[in-house]
């Protein structure tokens, strides 16, 4: 993992790529994906909440989104930064007819989402392995 963060209470985590010159239907996009399994297994035993792929891509195809999907198996939702993204310094995402900037909220699976709207964990956290 290249970066652990703590946003709102929820714990993050990070794995950055160049992958700029990577075509869309490279086997590059598939080694990468095998290659992930094993920080998106770790940040799902340590608790984490979400694990972000940040890379100078322009987009991710739906296959290595897909193989990302199912390393998470649902435990922890993995999103995704672009090079846009990057390099403008913000992340919007559409609701109905207009762009707004991420929230944390959007980075979390569904199931977090409701919880952290209803009880916010306070405290000193623990990272279990």
């Amino acid at each position: 993992m290249d970066l652990v963060c703590i946003c709102d209470g929820h714990l993050f985590a990070a794995e950055c790529k160049t992958l700029n010159e990577v075509s869309s239907d490279s086997k590059t996009w598939s080694n990468i994906a095998e290659e992930l399994g094993s920080p998106i297994d770790l940040a799902k035993k340590a608790g984490f909440e979400g694990f972000i792929v940040s890379s100078l891509s322009e987009n991710y195809p739906q296959n290595f989104q897909k193989k990302l999907k199912l390393s998470s198996k649902g435990k922890i939702k993995v999103s995704y930064l672009n090079k846009n993204d990057l390099t403008s310094g913000r992340r919007k995402i559409r609701r109905g007819d207009h762009e707004w900037p991420i929230t944390v909220d959007d980075l979390l699976s569904q199931e977090v989402s409701k919880k952290s709207k209803t009880k916010k964990k306070k405290g000193k956290r623990t990272i279990r392995f």
